[in-house]
């Protein structure tokens, strides 16, 4: 089962200082594409229970007439394997140059928005991400396993063109065609979801940054659209960032930012 690591919530307006960038960056610039390292399985299991609420929030959640949240959803920014046009699922690369870049656009064109806490998968490229879009210290942000983008078994670093009919039919239409072997199925994907998502509308929040990946998104925007079968397929691109709405039990999409190609 995928459970969370439990962290400290983020600091409002605390603001994300250059050197926390330098410091996890600078040195993956100097490292070729081929060493980065892939995440295995075990990554995505904790011994650890999820967080229980303080008797104390429990009793405000209940006692507020109705319970409102803005749940933000970003794709990470571009890596080298997203500029090369390979499948990324558990290799953890960094964001390039132009991905920090594009966080960075991201973080300007939300505006002054305060969250109170950022949420993000282990993998570096959505924890910087989500560091640099909240303007916080990646330090802050809560590492969720159930977050962490979708194991494409031995399609990974796979050309998009080279992937094959199997690969290429579920990754196109995963409502018809089942996923081949070694790669992550729909019903885990909408679990994990689901999980996490539910676990989140427990929280005491009026904004919340979720920095996740375009596979994992596209279930956990399936739940959040309230789509009858838990999907939301449409492709999200790089720092992409969708704006939902939980007010009173039901969810409601906002609006979206992109930045392009």
């Amino acid at each position: 089962m995928w459970q969370r690591d439990c962290g400290k919530g983020v600091t409002r307006g605390q603001a994300l200082c250059h050197s926390t960038v330098t410091e996890c960056l600078s040195p993956c610039h100097t490292v070729p594409l081929s060493p980065c390292p892939l995440v295995t399985p075990s990554l995505r299991s904790s011994s650890r229970t999820p967080e229980r609420l303080p008797a104390a929030r429990t009793e405000k959640l209940m006692n507020r007439e109705e319970a409102y949240m803005k749940i933000w959803i970003a794709r990470h920014g571009q890596t080298d394997l997203n500029k090369n046009r390979r499948m990324q699922g558990l290799t953890d690369c960094p964001l390039n140059e132009k991905g920090i870049a594009q966080a960075r656009q991201s973080r300007l064109n939300i505006g002054e928005v305060r969250f109170d806490a950022v949420y993000a998968s282990p993998l570096q490229r959505a924890r910087l991400t989500g560091a640099i879009i909240a303007g916080v210290d990646i330090s802050e942000v809560i590492v969720d396993r159930r977050l962490i983008e979708v194991d494409f078994g031995k399609y990974e670093r796979r050309k998009y063109y080279l992937m094959g009919p199997a690969m290429t039919a579920y990754w196109a239409l995963p409502r018809l065609f089942p996923a081949p072997p070694t790669v992550e199925t729909i019903a885990s994907m909408k679990d994990r979801a689901a999980s996490f998502l539910r676990e989140l509308e427990t929280k005491d929040y009026e904004n919340v940054l979720v920095a996740c990946h375009g596979g994992i998104m596209r279930a956990l925007c399936g739940y959040l659209d309230e789509a009858p079968d838990g999907l939301h397929w449409e492709r999200a691109k790089n720092c992409e960032i969708r704006v939902y709405e939980y007010r009173d039990g039901r969810h409601s999409f906002l609006k979206s930012y992109s930045l392009g190609k």
